[in-house]
């Protein structure tokens, strides 16, 4: 998956968290076990949801870009 995003309008209604739960389904069945989510550092209300279904944040990253 190479992002999940949930429009503004309907976050809060488990849309995520059932797109989570298929793809967590998906990897168990195909024989993987773990996943792993990247979220911005900015992003403070998407790390509070994949915590409140069960993810552990393992690191912390900041990128720096310099403009030539």
């Amino acid at each position: 998956m190479g992002g999940l995003v949930v429009d503004e309008h309907h976050r809060g209604a488990g849309i995520g968290k059932q797109i989570m739960s298929e793809c967590e389904k998906w990897a168990w069945m195909n024989g993987f076990n773990k996943i792993r989510v990247r979220s911005s550092g900015k992003r403070e209300a998407a790390h509070r949801f994949y915590v409140a279904i069960g993810y552990e944040e393992k690191k912390w990253q900041k990128v720096f870009d310099k403009l030539l």
